[in-house]
């Protein structure tokens, strides 16, 4: 005789083992974007007129975004990651603190645009 083997039981963990799989290609995946995204952070000096930009400009963060997620090719890689231009934007207004101390030289470059990666992936 053949036990009974309760399918809703063997669907619900199919179900935990999908969720789980799915957990770890995400993690896996915000590894990699974060990895893409630290390895095509632009030279400083790229961005070096933005210190002359008043602080209403440096607060609003198209001088930076716009020019992250067309020119340097962010926007491919953070689309592909179910990442928008709106997420983005919300990702930047999060971190424009970082931004403005940069400009007011009390951070490094490096820290503030990792700061933005950071927010990106919680984001996400």
């Amino acid at each position: 005789m053949t036990p009974f083997i309760d399918t809703r039981q063997r669907w619900k963990t199919n179900e935990r083992n999908d969720d789980r799989d799915q957990q770890l290609n995400d993690v896996i995946t915000m590894k990699s974007l974060r990895k893409h995204l630290q390895e095509s952070i632009p030279e400083e000096e790229a961005f070096s007129n933005a210190k002359t930009f008043g602080d209403p400009a440096i607060r609003q963060g198209t001088w930076l975004t716009t020019a992250l997620w067309n020119d340097f090719a962010w926007g491919l890689k953070l689309k592909d990651a179910g990442v928008g231009w709106p997420e983005f934007m919300r990702a930047y207004g999060q971190t424009q603190r970082s931004f403005l101390e940069w400009k007011r030289g009390e951070t490094e470059w490096e820290a503030a645009m990792d700061d933005l990666i950071d927010a990106v992936l919680r984001i996400r």
